[in-house]
């Protein structure tokens, strides 16, 4: 079993990455208790079978629930803070493996990408698109990277904007930080870790960021 290790990515600056720290959490946070908690349904919406991709986006106040098949093509979004059918339903072309959503600058950004081909698109959501059934929004960035790219985490620092970006195959570890949403900018990091990391999440402290 893999040891769990947090990377903690120091920022000096505003696009400087100066730092990588690596320690283990062996102690529980004080403060937290374990206890149950209860979960309540507030909305209803009709799913469909065979989704290998669920993000929950927030767009012009809206709460959004996108759903992809990446073996099918099959694409759904349905706002969650009105219910019922999906808003938007389209069949893409297959093989969209890396997929997530972040904000930057009060704009939302969709990035996907394939990790056969190295195909990386980013389209800037559009609210009216969305709802209307046409499509996400304005494709605003696409290129053809090397392949196997598993992991994209999106993450902000002084109004820059951060990737990080991971090869499970291989270890394979970049950062790169841009000044738009509609970009990847620049690698100011790369690095091989170990092999085989699947899921990753992002935490930050004062000026540090860690990834989980």
């Amino acid at each position: 079993m893999k040891r769990l290790s947090l990377f903690a990515l120091a920022l000096i600056f505003s696009a400087v990455l100066s730092a990588q720290s690596i320690s283990s959490q062996r102690n529980s946070s004080p403060g937290i208790s374990s206890g149950m908690i209860t979960l309540d349904c507030k909305m209803d919406v009709n799913l469909k079978r065979g989704y290998t991709h669920a993000k929950v986006f927030l767009l012009n106040g809206e709460k959004f629930f996108f759903s992809h098949n990446s073996n099918t093509g099959a694409t759904d979004i349905w706002n969650l803070d009105k219910g019922g059918n999906a808003v938007f339903s389209k069949k893409w072309s297959t093989g969209w493996t890396n997929i997530n959503f972040y904000e930057f600058q009060g704009e939302v950004f969709f990035f996907h990408q394939k990790e056969e081909t190295g195909l990386a698109r980013i389209n800037k959501l559009n609210y009216n698109d969305i709802m209307s059934g046409s499509r996400m929004g304005e494709k605003v960035f696409e290129q053809t990277w090397s392949k196997g790219w598993t992991n994209t985490l999106f993450f902000t620092h002084n109004d820059i904007l951060y990737f990080l970006h991971y090869k499970a195959d291989t270890g394979l570890a970049r950062l790169n930080a841009s000044s738009s949403g509609s970009s990847v900018g620049t690698k100011i990091y790369e690095k091989n870790w170990s092999k085989g990391y699947s899921n990753f999440s992002m935490t930050e402290k004062g000026d540090n960021f860690y990834i989980l």
